[in-house]
Parts: C-alpha cells; sequence; structure tokens
C-alpha cells in the first residue's frame, strides 16, 4: 500500500468510481474506491486501481492522504471482516471469456500517520467537473449540494444505528 496527498476537495471525481462507505470499530468511516488514471485499462499499464480515504468524524471532512492500494483491476467492493481488517475484493484482469475476482486484507494506517497531511471539507461537483463557490452565479446550486451532503451524513449516522 502506497500513499500520497491529495489536493483535491472532492472525495472522488469522474475517473473514480464505485466506492463504498465502511464503518470501523471505532467510528472511522473509510471510503475505498477504484480509479482510472487515463484512457487504458489494465494492469499493464497502471491506469486503474484501488485507493481509499478516511473520514474521522462521521463524514464531515475527508483525509488528503489518499491510500493507494492496488494496481489493476476495477469495480471494487469493501467490507470489515471480524478481526477489524478491510477486505477490498475486485474484477481483476482476465481474459476476455471471463476475468478473475482478487481480494486484498489490509489495515487502515493509524490516525498518526494520516493527520499530518490534513484534510478537506467536500463540495460539489458540476457535471463538467467545475467547482461550486459561494459566489457562484447558478441560484442554488449551494444550497443544494449542502444539501446533498446532509443527506449523505444522515444516511451515515443510520447506518451507524443499524450496526
Amino acid at each position: 500500500m502506497h500513499a500520497c496527498r491529495s489536493p483535491k476537495t472532492i472525495p472522488t471525481s469522474d475517473l473514480q468510481q464505485t466506492g463504498n462507505l465502511i464503518r470501523l470499530e471505532d467510528g472511522t468511516i473509510v471510503l475505498p474506491f477504484g480509479h482510472k488514471n487515463g484512457p487504458g485499462v489494465g494492469k499493464e499499464d497502471g491506469v486503474t486501481g484501488q485507493r481509499a480515504i478516511v473520514s474521522y468524524d462521521r463524514g464531515v471532512t475527508w483525509s488528503r492522504l489518499v491510500l493507494d492500494l492496488h494496481v489493476g483491476g476495477l469495480y471494487a467492493s469493501s467490507a470489515v471482516a471480524r478481526d477489524g481488517a478491510i477486505v477490498t475484493m475486485w474484477s481483476g484482469s482476465g481474459d476476455s471469456d471471463g476475468g478473475v475476482m482478487e481480494a486484498m486484507r489490509w489495515r487502515l494506517p493509524p490516525r498518526s500517520v494520516v493527520a499530518p497531511f490534513g484534510f478537506f471539507t467536500p463540495t460539489a461537483v458540476d457535471v463538467d467537473g467545475s467547482y461550486w463557490l459561494d459566489d457562484n452565479p447558478q441560484a442554488g446550486a449551494l444550497e443544494a449540494a449542502r444539501a446533498q451532503i446532509a443527506e449523505l451524513q444522515a444516511r451515515v449516522a443510520q447506518l451507524e444505528g443499524e450496526l
């Protein structure tokens, strides 16, 4: 697993996919997601793989530290094992008449490793990838984005209550 600092102000973008929120026993929320870094697909050119970011405050802020979990494969999904390890599975790069499923068990680095890189508060993004700012001339866009964030935070709280 490798890590890099992200300048992003959104959790994921148009080249990132199939993320799912998971909650660790201590309340930490992890967002593992697939990523594509270019037009090609496959392990050979290293343009796909799995990454993760983390929130320690119920999804209000997210780590700028992006964990590079694996290079290759698409359509990942993750879950927490009984021992607290995270298990991430994805569709590997098999031949054209059938793929392979691959998986890895991993653990989040300690907060003391993640925190020095800082955290960001997500903002809404228009479909063309431009950021919505407070002075955006499109009426109601920021309020709609804040409502979406509040809905996601409410869903996280609901999921926490079901555990």
